[in-house]
């Protein structure tokens, strides 16, 4: 990945010239997240950075470096198919669409998407997530 990483840049300095909002203040901020994000992806794609080319993961490193949106993981996709979000816990379409409604569903509630993806992560059961919850939460889910 060094190579790769060599062919664009500093990684930081491409993601701060690369107008992704880093905050979601408006529909019109998260329009420019997709634009910028799919440019960014593109740019991953030709320099072949092979990690940070797929949505997932591109999602990921954005989300654990501070910018609004959640990671798609198969536990986040399993309860926004759950919750009647996406149709399939999987393919990039769907992936996009969950990030996007969360996006959407925070800027009305005035909430980070971090938030949201812990949520999921805990009501999906995901193993470092129960931590936050006592054990009968999930009886009660059953």
């Amino acid at each position: 990945m060094q190579g790769a990483l060599e062919k664009i840049g500093s990684l930081c300095e491409f993601l701060t010239t690369s107008k992704i909002p880093v905050r979601l203040q408006s529909k019109d901020d998260i329009d420019a997240f997709w634009k910028a994000f799919d440019a960014l992806q593109a740019t991953m794609k030709v320099a072949r950075v092979s990690y940070l080319k797929e949505t997932t993961t591109l999602l990921h490193y954005l989300l654990d470096t501070g910018f609004d949106c959640v990671k798609p993981d198969s536990v986040v996709m399993k309860v926004a198919k759950k919750i009647g979000i996406v149709e399939s816990e999987t393919g990039d379409r769907n992936f996009r669409a969950a990030v996007r409604f969360v996006q959407e569903y925070c800027l009305e509630r005035q909430l980070r998407p971090a938030v949201v993806d812990l949520y999921f992560l805990i009501y999906g059961g995901q193993e470092e997530a129960r931590k936050f919850v006592r054990p009968r939460f999930y009886e009660r889910l059953n």
